[in-house]
């Protein structure tokens, strides 16, 4: 059974029937506020809170429970399934320095009930692995993380052109079929401020409904090239 954090209220007040509906409405309130504000939380984070953590009302008291591990994922890894993902996390960040691994959750790209291991870096960003194929699914800054400024110097910026290059060879080096499939998906490209650039590819090759986007890979870059972020919904 998981902990509980208990707040505890004053009981020398009067027992009035009215002073007591009116602690008991303030009680519903305050864990009403708390279950909104879990579901106002980042889509991975309310997903792992969502499903291990309930705030109720139980007499004179707030109940929220607290699981051992969240939402009943594991704590742990398998050695090699971290080694394999270690690997690709030191190749993105071209350093020996790795991340640690959070947690294991639902994969919020799949309605399959997929799971992906979530591993976060010493600069805050967070790195999403796939575990039945161990892909990569995404990479970058952790919801609520702190990112170092990535602004680059005038003599450090790279033209759009050697910009798309790079983002080319990263979706290649990360999808062995990726330059295979590439003349047959939907190029994309944007960028926020002149800082960091997006590269994209839609693959229409099966229809979506209206509300939903379409399998797709992008690469974001700084302008000094350096990787910002990555996403791979593409399915084999």
């Amino acid at each position: 059974m998981g902990r509980q954090f208990i707040p505890q209220f004053n009981r020398s007040c009067a027992c009035a029937d009215d002073r007591s509906r009116a602690r008991r409405n303030l009680m519903v309130s305050i864990a009403r506020a708390i279950n909104e504000f879990v579901g106002g939380l980042p889509p991975t984070m309310r997903d792992i809170i969502s499903q291990a953590c309930a705030c109720s009302v139980d007499g004179d008291q707030i109940r929220v429970t607290l699981p051992d591990s969240p939402a009943g994922y594991p704590d742990t890894v398998p050695e090699e399934r971290r080694q394999s993902a270690l690997a690709v996390i030191k190749k993105i960040r071209g350093t020996e320095t790795g991340a640690d691994f959070v947690t294991s959750s639902s994969n919020p790209y799949r309605d399959d009930g997929s799971l992906i291991d979530i591993y976060v870096d010493d600069q805050g960003n967070e790195y999403w692995f796939d575990v039945q194929t161990a892909d990569l699914v995404q990479m970058g800054p952790a919801a609520g993380g702190h990112t170092p400024p990535h602004a680059a110097r005038p003599a450090g910026r790279l033209p759009v052109k050697e910009l798309r290059e790079r983002a080319i060879t990263v979706a290649g080096s990360l999808i062995p079929e990726f330059n295979a499939r590439k003349s047959s998906l939907h190029p994309l490209e944007d960028n926020r401020k002149g800082i960091t650039y997006f590269f994209r590819w839609d693959d229409f090759a099966s229809p979506v409904r209206e509300s939903e986007l379409p399998p797709f890979v992008q690469v974001a870059l700084y302008a000094d090239g350096r990787i910002a972020g990555y996403t791979n919904t593409l399915r084999s």
